[in-house]
């Protein structure tokens, strides 16, 4: 018993671990299973994933079948450059080719009639691809996006894959297309396919349309070394014979070097392949074209919607914008215009325009270094119609100058102006005193100043010295940036108002689109450009193959809202003002076409640029006229108006007249005519005027005032001067600031003095003390006096209304007790209307004989009207440069202003005692408060509210 145990033990044990080494090899047995199965599934996906990718990558795939299309050595598409035609797809503008190489596609193979030159053949593979005969068509770098790197794939990115951007995921498609057609194809065809579809610069596709063009031969005589100078100008097309000929025979030299290193080829075939003289052929471009500034424009559009490589490959019709009977009819007018300064005799047969030209609008004496540009635009659709560069009588430029627009700019201000509260029937003044600083470099003549105007007869003439002073209560910086919105480039970064006199600013179609806003009442019509998200003038119209495959078509124009209707036929309205542009161009005169349109002369100080630029509802047209190099002869502003008048009388010879509709918005008052104010008596002349409602004026006139006059003294009467010697006469009220000018061109002012004639006083101890005599006063006043040494009966004080009062009225009680100085009544004057008054002390004695002492007051109980124009509540408004923000404020009163506080952030910081109303103030950026405190002079005041604003 006593070994039993111990056995049973140890066989327990045993049988234990048994279990155990059964139970491991159990688990590592299905361990093993689990994992090769899950390597089973995954192999098994691997197929599945694949074709997901490859799905993936070859989705929406273009078919290399394209590439036969292309370039079939017959009827390949390629073969035709691209041809840009007019509107009517009838007349060709332009074809990117070199004129007497038309294209054609050879072959490899020497047994046919004309192929390429061995040499060529083999130097391009060695450049290209050296393993390019045994290779698959792609390097197995899937995932490297690092360009083409084959012959195949340089094929497939050039021709089938153009369309799409540059990611990993074009790489991926770039290198199954190139396997494709390398399997499909053969490499044999890759590579004529290849030297047939290469750039070569200068328009110029396919190394035999290379070779005529640059070597005068075509490709299969090519020898050695031209073969290796073609070769690396495939390389880098940009340096070729024509732009770049010695950095052509550089890159020649490296290619022939990097072959000897690599033994392509012998030393002696290097050393005579380098001393091989090459003759580059001469080409002459022709530059008379019918359009050469447009098509360079349409040009430049097609390669921003297609890529430069894809339109130099050709296969590509576009139809543009041009009307060829406008652009024709542009061209021959502005030449005759041109010759006829230069007093040269021209044939007019021809041109339709020629018949409304004015023979005698020359520039005297005959200048020949004059250039000319111009344009007309169909604001409706925004197509550009016709387009003329900087040309002279002989030759059209390619080129889009930027040009001087001096006064062109105007309406920009004006747009502004009406934005900040300001309306055509604002008040300015042309006087010296309000030059700027700036304009003191463009000396005017003593006798040229206007005076007192409304705004709109300012901008309607060009007076400049009223608009530069607004452009400068504005603020330059922010009316220039806002040119931007408008679709200027070159006026953001300008500071000053000498813009408005010379300096570089604007290029003809630029000019054209801006005023082509106000014909469409503030909408800027045409195609969004993807950049810029801005409206360009519409160039292109449709895009397709020459197989007709639509590429692109503009369906219908897009626009955008720059400003408001309202505003800008305020701007619209001063434009076609015909009666107001007679003060300064008489009549007749060239802006009148006889039906509506909004046009203006632009010219600089020197006169040596000058423009005409207008529209009808139908067109726009802009006309310029400037000296060519080393010259600044001053050209006559009717040059430009000639052009302008011809054409635009010619584009409507058989259209019905139109007009513009008047916005919702808009009403109509009548004014005094050179204060812009409400009429009154006073006004010797009233006008129209349109105001965006709430803008209307809701003072009097204050610029002329009737004054009763002693006709033999010529003072101002009083209630003492007999009236039978008191004439009333009307004078403008001339500030201080213009006197000068009032001086000087004969203007009547009214007598300072008062008429010397007194009231007879049997006492003199009668007096009135308070209020004194010609005071203004408001509100509730103390008449203090003094009545002593009389035996007085009754004291009584008397109003009448009027310097000859026919009505007395008392006030206060009777009194009958002598004082010094003291109170004879309390008058309210708020019971009685604004206006002069006689305010009599009547004193009856005990003989019941009567004394008085008569003063004249002005009752002004009207608080000033009190308008914030700038900034407004909220506003977010950009710092100038020069840290200055110009505050402004529109204020009036029937009585006269004494002074105008401007407090920022609850600080006094100036104070205004003379309109306009506007403070140049000194400001950090930051949050800012306004206030604004108007004071006339009775006492009344009027405070602003509190305008809250951010300077960034």
């Amino acid at each position: 018993m006593s070994r039993l145990l111990p056995y049973l033990l140890i066989r327990e044990r045993k049988k234990r671990r048994s279990s155990k080494v059964r139970n491991s090899q159990t688990k590592m047995r299905y361990r093993g299973l689990g994992i090769l199965a899950f390597f089973l599934v995954i192999l098994s996906m691997v197929p599945i994933v694949l074709g997901v990718l490859y799905s993936y990558y070859t989705k929406d795939l273009p078919s290399v079948q394209l590439l036969d299309i292309y370039l079939d050595p017959t009827s390949g598409i390629l073969l035709k450059p691209t041809t840009i035609f007019d509107r009517n797809e009838e007349k060709i503008l332009y074809q990117l080719q070199n004129d007497g190489y038309p294209r054609r596609f050879l072959s490899i193979d020497p047994n046919n009639p004309e192929f390429f030159s061995p040499y060529l053949v083999q130097y391009t593979v060695f450049e290209y691809e050296p393993d390019f005969w045994t290779s698959s068509g792609y390097k197995p770098n899937w995932l490297d996006n690092v360009g083409p790197q084959t012959i195949a794939e340089y094929v497939v990115d050039r021709l089938l894959l153009w369309q799409e951007p540059d990611s990993n995921f074009r790489n991926v498609r770039m290198k199954i297309l190139a396997a494709q057609i390398t399997k499909k194809y053969g490499r044999t065809q890759v590579l004529e396919w290849f030297l047939n579809s290469q750039s070569f610069g200068h328009f110029t596709i396919g190394a035999d349309a290379a070779a005529r063009t640059f070597l005068g031969k075509p490709a299969s005589l090519l020898s050695m070394a031209e073969s290796a100078l073609l070769v690396s100008i495939s390389r880098t097309p940009s340096l070729n014979p024509i732009d770049a000929p010695q950095a052509v025979i550089e890159n020649q030299l490296t290619l022939l070097q990097k072959m000897v290193d690599m033994k392509k080829i012998s030393q002696l075939e290097y050393k005579n392949a380098i001393s091989e003289k090459i003759e580059f052929q001469k080409i002459m471009i022709d530059q008379h074209l019918l359009a050469n500034a447009y098509t360079r424009l349409v040009l430049n559009q097609l390669y921003d919607m297609l890529g430069f490589e894809r339109v130099e490959l050709g296969g590509i019709n576009v139809v543009s914008s041009l009307d060829t009977v406008i652009q024709a009819s542009l061209i021959c007018t502005s030449q005759l215009q041109l010759r006829n300064i230069q007093g040269l005799v021209s044939d007019s047969t021809f041109c339709g325009p020629a018949k409304f030209l004015s023979s005698t609008v020359k520039s005297s004496p005959n200048q020949t270094n004059i250039i000319t540009s111009a344009t007309v635009i169909d604001q409706n659709s925004g197509e550009l119609l016709a387009l003329i560069g900087d040309s002279t009588s002989i030759f059209e430029s390619n080129l889009i100058s930027t040009h001087q627009a001096g006064s062109l700019l105007t309406p920009l201000i004006a747009v502004n102006a009406f934005a900040r509260g300001f309306s055509l029937a604002s008040q300015v003044w042309d006087i010296p005193n309000y030059r700027t600083t700036n304009q003191n470099m463009y000396p005017q003549a003593e006798n040229s100043y206007k005076g007192p105007m409304r705004l709109r007869t300012a901008l309607a003439n060009d007076y400049l010295t009223p608009i530069s002073s607004l452009l400068d209560q504005l603020g330059t910086e922010i009316i220039w940036q806002s040119g931007k919105s408008f679709g200027f480039s070159a006026l953001s970064n300008e500071t000053g108002t000498e813009l408005l006199y010379e300096k570089k600013s604007a290029n003809i179609l630029e000019v054209a689109e801006f005023y082509a806003t106000f014909a469409n009442l503030g909408t800027r019509i045409g195609k969004i450009n993807p950049q810029s998200k801005s409206i360009d003038p519409v160039l292109i119209k449709l895009v397709k193959t020459v197989d007709n495959v639509l590429i692109y078509e503009l369906k219908k124009s897009e626009s955008q809202s720059i400003v408001s209707p309202q505003l800008a036929y305020l701007v619209h309205d001063f434009l076609q003002d015909d009666i107001a542009k007679r003060k300064s161009l008489g009549y007749p005169n060239l802006l009148e076409i006889g039906r509506p349109a909004g046009v203006k002369y632009g010219q600089t100080y020197k006169h040596d640029e000058v423009w005409a630029v207008g529209y009808t509802p139908q067109y726009t047209t802009a006309v310029w006229f400037g000296n060519g190099e080393n010259s600044d002869d001053a050209i006559n502003f009717q040059v430009a108006g000639n052009v302008w008048y011809a054409m635009m009388q010619w584009l409507h010879q058989d259209l019905k007249v139109e007009t513009w509709s008047t916005p919702a918005g808009i009403s109509e008052i009548e004014v005094c005519a050179l204060s812009g104010l409400l009429p009154s008596n006073s006004c010797p002349e009233l006008a129209k005027e349109k105001f965006i409602d709430g803008t209307q004026p809701v003072n009097v006139d204050n610029l002329f005032k009737k004054y009763e006059i002693n006709r033999e003294t010529g003072l101002l009467a009083t209630v003492f001067t007999p009236a039978d010697l008191i004439e009333s006469r009307t004078y403008m009220v001339i500030p201080d600031e213009a006197l000068e000018w009032a001086k000087q061109n004969g203007i009547d002012l009214p007598p300072k003095n008062y008429d010397a004639i007194q009231s007879p006083s049997l006492n003199s101890n009668l007096k009135i003390n308070t209020p004194a005599n010609y005071e203004f006063i408001n509100g509730v006043i103390d008449v203090r006096g003094t009545v002593s040494g009389i035996n007085l009966k009754s004291i009584r004080i008397q109003i009448g209304s009027g310097l000859n009062p026919q009505t007395w009225y008392q006030v206060g009680e009777e009194q009958n007790t002598a004082m010094v100085n003291g109170l004879l009544a309390t008058w309210d004057t708020k019971l009685y209307d604004d206006g002069l008054y006689a305010l009599r002390l009547q004193v009856i004695l005990e003989d019941q004989s009567i004394e008085n002492h008569t003063i004249q007051v002005t009752i002004d109980n009207t608080a000033p009207t009190l308008r914030v124009l700038f900034p407004n509540k909220n506003e977010s408004i950009q710092r100038a440069t020069n840290a200055i923000t110009t505050l402004q404020a529109d204020i009036q009163d029937g009585g006269g202003i004494a002074k105008v506080e401007w407090w920022i952030d609850s600080k006094l910081i100036g104070i205004s005692n003379h309109s306009p109303f506007s403070f140049p103030a000194l400001l950090n950026t930051g949050n800012h408060s306004m206030v604004i405190k108007a004071f006339d002079l009775a006492g009344n005041s009027t405070t602003s509210e509190v305008i809250e604003f951010v300077l960034n």
